[in-house]
């Protein structure tokens, strides 16, 4: 089954506000996005949205966290890569945002595939 461009494009914009809103909460731990992702997943499956899982979580994924260290590197004047040694920053970028993009596209297909599970 192809996978609908526009179920992809909106799927990823929902993933990506999803983890934004959830790591803006200071009392969650860093992992919560996940959850928040999971859930989309599972509404997508119900709402049968033709989505790629896994690589539409992970684009969205590395875009958040690559975005967000950027941001950050770029408020703080860099000094989370002065504390960490001899890391480059585009070692640590592409690091973090694979890291990120992992989480979201194993989060967003794991949902996925446990509500077309669930309805068999």
């Amino acid at each position: 089954m192809a996978s609908s461009l526009k179920d992809n494009i909106r799927t990823m914009f929902i993933v990506a506000l999803g983890a934004i809103v959830t790591l803006k909460i200071d009392s969650l731990p860093w992992w919560s996005f996940t959850i928040t992702i999971f859930i989309t997943g599972a509404v997508t499956t119900l709402l049968k949205w033709n989505i790629s899982g896994f690589i539409t979580g992970f684009i969205s994924g590395v875009i958040v966290w690559t975005g967000g260290n950027l941001y950050y590197h770029l408020l703080y004047d860099g000094i989370i890569f002065r504390k960490t040694g001899p890391v480059t920053a585009l070692l640590f970028f592409c690091l973090a945002g694979l890291a990120g993009g992992l989480l979201a596209g194993l989060s967003l297909y794991t949902g996925k595939r446990l509500m077309e599970f669930s309805r068999h």
